[in-house]
């Protein structure tokens, strides 16, 4: 629900620009990442995602200890700035050339949430986000919560449009969340 600045399609290991416009630009000694944003990419709320966005998410992410990506920010970040609406500009501690894979959606890349949502709230840690508002094409549909014993084999089948689904086999629970696309113009 969530997009990512950049995705990896994972047969041929092509990174496709999800909110990011283009692919990352670096500076010669590898200090300083520039991101340029895609222009007319919405929140499924109707608000556009700008630089600020971003700015305030990494920000946010380096505040809180608990959030994502708060140690691995914290480690190479030395400031997170925007020069215009759509470019984010990272000024390294130290150069790494590696920098964008912390944004690249393969192994739980950071992604931006919504400021003017998060913006509000006294600690984003406990915030319950619910409904979220997503960035990407679907929009929350639904949460089933089945409650009984499935056991490691069991299985329920629901068809949905979308569906994620979680089962907690300590709490014997079942979560089905489903979305449906939504298109924002």
């Amino acid at each position: 629900m969530l997009e990512p600045l950049w995705t990896i399609e994972p047969a041929r290991g092509e990174v496709i620009n999800s909110l990011a416009a283009e692919g990352p630009i670096y500076n010669e000694d590898f200090t300083q990442m520039t991101v340029k944003l895609r222009k007319e990419c919405y929140w499924s709320d109707g608000v556009e995602i700008t630089a600020d966005d971003i700015v305030y998410g990494v920000e946010t992410a380096m505040k809180y200890q608990g959030m994502g990506s708060h140690e691995t920010f914290n480690m190479y970040i030395d400031k997170v700035y925007k020069t215009d609406d759509y470019t984010v500009v990272f000024e390294l501690k130290e150069p790494n050339a590696r920098f964008h894979a912390n944004f690249l959606n393969k192994w739980g890349a950071w992604r931006p949430f919504p400021k003017h949502v998060f913006e509000k709230v006294e600690d984003p840690l406990s915030f319950d986000f619910n409904p979220p508002v997503s960035s990407g094409p679907y929009v929350l549909n639904m949460i089933l919560q089945v409650t009984g014993h499935f056991g490691k084999k069991g299985k329920i089948r629901i068809e949905p449009q979308q569906e994620c689904c979680m089962v907690n086999h300590n709490q014997n629970t079942y979560y089905s969340i489903t979305m449906e696309k939504k298109l924002i113009k």
